[in-house]
């Protein structure tokens, strides 16, 4: 049996906003069994390797709920001067006409490795291949949900679908199918089919098929189980209507801000205030700052500061979109939360990158308005640690 021991920790759990001080996890073949405070070696854990937080914060692994991978090609390019339809057409369409297998692989595995030093274990994304972008994850060691990317989506999925199912199965809780059509001009019943059939969850962008969820619905598209991605141009009826519908919502904040088009307050602000579904995401053509997912949660937050929320319930709202909301939302309830049954994937946040500055009463205050890639100090997946500053860990 392989164990890891985390101990000397300020845990954020996230679950009912608990906050254990000195605390300690223990992870049993890649499971949390055990999250407790106050004990300094919790039973039966004497053998164990042994993990030292020396205090710092440990928040579960992240996730990047919307991520075209792909795009990172065109990472740093493109800025808010550019016409959106301008991008679209000068920039993104042809990196999919140009793309292929081992290129989609290799963009995949340096976005991905960029991802994992941010304290991302978990991604979901679109592709032209699913099976090279697959390879580039296990190579990496994240987590992967994944789908291809299509116009209509018909017969011809079937091998590709039939290959993540099987890849899902043959690793649980490694990857989870998704179908992407990049248009909604689809049949849905074939759409409902393939999500049915393979056990699939819809990805696409809520602005190009939000006047669709009623016909989506009516074909037998199970809308819960959709990762659309938010804009702020959607009217609010239909925003209203995907929350109504149960859709999962992703926000792209620094795709959004730089196509000029902002976070929309007040639409985000009614979001949360409805209790929608929502995570966070690096969103297409992702320049360097985009794969930071504690920075887009504090982009979140900030949002929901202005509209006169408190830097805690904001930091809680904000910290949720990149752990236990956003696992929700891609349909993993086992990731993003540290508790008994959940996956052991852990990240070590070092709060002396900050000049030795305290982290206070509130640890995820400090995790969402101060914290980024540069306090990354240790990634664990299914417990095993593979990525470290320091190289903590003891054997």
């Amino acid at each position: 049996m392989s164990k890891l021991l985390v101990r000397h920790a300020t845990v954020i759990t996230m679950v009912e906003r608990r906050i254990l001080r000195d605390g300690y996890i223990l992870i049993e073949d890649g499971l949390v069994t055990s999250v407790g405070a106050g004990c300094e070696v919790p039973p039966g854990s004497s053998d164990d390797r042994v993990l030292d937080a020396d205090g710092s914060v440990v928040i579960p692994g992240l996730i990047d709920a919307h991520a075209h991978v792909q795009e990172y090609v065109l990472r740093d390019l493109i800025d808010e001067s550019m016409d959106p339809g301008d991008v679209l057409s000068r920039f993104v369409d042809p990196v999919y006409e140009r793309m292929t297998p081992d290129l989609e692989a290799d963009v995949a595995r340096y976005f991905l490795s960029e991802s994992l030093r941010c304290g991302v274990t978990t991604v979901a994304t679109a592709a032209l291949d699913p099976a090279a972008v697959l390879r580039a994850a296990e190579e990496v060691g994240i987590r992967l949900a994944v789908g291809p990317i299509v116009d209509t989506p018909g017969r011809t999925l079937d091998a590709t679908m039939s290959f993540l199912s099987d890849a899902a199965r043959a690793r649980p809780g490694w990857v989870t199918p998704l179908v992407a059509p990049r248009r909604l001009d689809v049949d849905p019943g074939l759409l409902a089919e393939h999500m049915a059939r393979w056990n699939a969850r819809l990805f696409a962008h809520l602005r190009g098929i939000s006047g669709e969820l009623s016909t989506l619905a009516r074909s037998g598209v199970d809308l819960s189980r959709s990762i659309l991605a938010y804009d702020p141009r959607t009217p609010e009826d239909e925003l209203v209507e995907a929350v109504s519908r149960g859709v999962g919502l992703v926000v792209c904040p620094t795709t959004l801000m730089r196509l000029g088009l902002g976070l929309g307050r007040s639409s985000l602000h009614g979001l949360y205030m409805m209790g929608a579904k929502m995570a966070t995401g690096s969103g297409g053509f992702a320049g360097v700052a985009a794969l930071d997912p504690l920075r887009n949660a504090g982009l979140m937050a900030l949002v929901l500061m202005d509209t006169g929320k408190g830097r805690r319930e904001a930091g809680w709202w904000a910290l949720s979109s990149v752990t236990s909301a956003a696992a929700d939302v891609i349909g993993s309830s086992s990731l993003g939360r540290i508790a008994p049954g959940a996956r052991g994937d852990l990240v070590v946040l070092d709060p002396r990158t900050h000049g030795g500055r305290p982290v206070g009463g509130d640890p995820h205050v400090y995790a969402v308005h101060r914290g980024g890639c540069q306090d990354v100090r240790t990634i664990v997946v299914d417990g095993n640690v593979i990525w470290s500053a320091e190289s903590p860990v003891q054997t």
